[in-house]
């Protein structure tokens, strides 16, 4: 097909690289203790490349209190939940 008003998107394989050009939402935390989830956005990835640090592709877990902090807790990032 020559045109296309479709938005690329990215696939992911199972070691976190693109499969493929395209975009992908992505949940961002913050850089430095306590990790706290901040906000989304969309990356653009190219075929073998992963989403930037701190930058995660499962959505967090939003709680019913405001008062609970949302941070990461796999990987080398210690926290709460998300």
């Amino acid at each position: 097909m020559k045109y296309s008003t479709e938005i690329p998107k990215a696939e992911i394989d199972e070691n976190g690289f693109a499969k493929n050009r395209g975009w992908i939402k992505t949940y961002l935390s913050r850089n430095e203790p306590p990790y706290e989830y901040f906000g989304a956005t969309m990356e653009l990835l190219y075929k073998g490349v992963s989403v930037g640090q701190y930058s995660y592709i499962d959505a967090p877990e939003i709680p019913n209190n405001d008062d609970i902090a949302i941070v990461r807790s796999n990987g080398p990032i210690q926290g709460a939940s998300y």
